[in-house]
């Protein structure tokens, strides 16, 4: 492994450098070395978090170069290899959380956003595959899904997980046909999102405004009648939904490439 580079760089308090990287400390851990999907969403959220957290291109090039996950996953190696790979990402990451705590409290170089300004809320039901979906596409262009159930627990509730997660900068809300209801009085049933789901919709709207929370819609759906405003996007099957979301995320002020989807 090559020597250590300089971690005074910070883009971002100290603390929260520090806190940033235990986090990913912590989502690693339970991932286990044959779940390829897990593992490569946390790759990029590494390589996302350590390049808001310093200025130096030089530490992010530090990770990627000496945890072998990126050559791995390009020729998709076994699972004892990519257990290796895992142990040689934590000692990295330590070794980072370590090379931060030695700096001094006003390292700090760069006057720049918090690191939250990057992380993307995704609020979804019981449909898997198009939350990993949603996800994957933040994730290329450079930002942090954050998916509720992937956050550590640290002994809170659910909702106390759910405020701590939800300081971020835009929140993706996906309706799927996951439940079905009625009005009292009437036949047919409707399809409709799970409750939590409309829920945390109407938390990130009073909390982000209406300009920074957008909807993916699968299926006929029954939409809330009670959010005006809202921005609503059919989650198509060609695709399409993957650039208007871009296209809002930079309304919203993200420099994102859009060339990336």
């Amino acid at each position: 492994m090559a020597d250590d580079p300089d971690f005074s760089d910070l883009l971002v308090a100290k603390d929260e450098a520090v806190h940033e990287l235990s986090d990913l400390l912590e989502r690693l851990a339970p991932i286990e070395p044959h779940d390829w999907e897990s593992l490569e969403r946390w790759y990029d959220m590494a390589r996302n978090t350590i390049e808001a957290c310093f200025a130096s291109i030089t530490i992010k090039n530090y990770f990627v170069d000496n945890s072998g996950f990126r050559f791995s996953f390009h020729i998709r190696r076994g699972r004892k290899f990519l257990r290796a790979n895992k142990k040689r990402a934590e000692g990295i990451i330590k070794r980072m959380i370590q090379g931060v705590e030695s700096q001094s409290s006003d390292s700090t170089t760069v006057d720049h956003p918090s690191i939250f300004s990057n992380q993307i809320f995704i609020v979804h039901g019981h449909d898997n595959a198009a939350r990993e979906a949603v996800a994957r596409v933040v994730s290329k262009l450079g930002l942090i899904p954050i998916i509720l159930h992937e956050q550590p627990n640290r002994g809170a509730t659910i909702i106390e997980k759910f405020e701590r997660h939800s300081d971020v900068g835009f929140a993706i809300i996906l309706l799927t046909p996951d439940d079905e209801g009625r009005a009292k009085g009437e036949e047919k049933l409707s399809e409709r999102a799970r409750q939590n789901v409309i829920l945390e919709m109407g938390y990130f709207v009073g909390k982000l405004g209406r300009e920074r929370v957008m909807v993916l819609l699968k299926g006929d759906i029954e939409i809330p009648s009670d959010v005006i405003g809202v921005m609503y996007e059919p989650l198509d099957d060609g695709g399409a939904w993957r650039f208007k979301l871009g296209k809002e995320l930079q309304a919203a002020g993200y420099d994102v490439d859009l060339n990336k989807l």
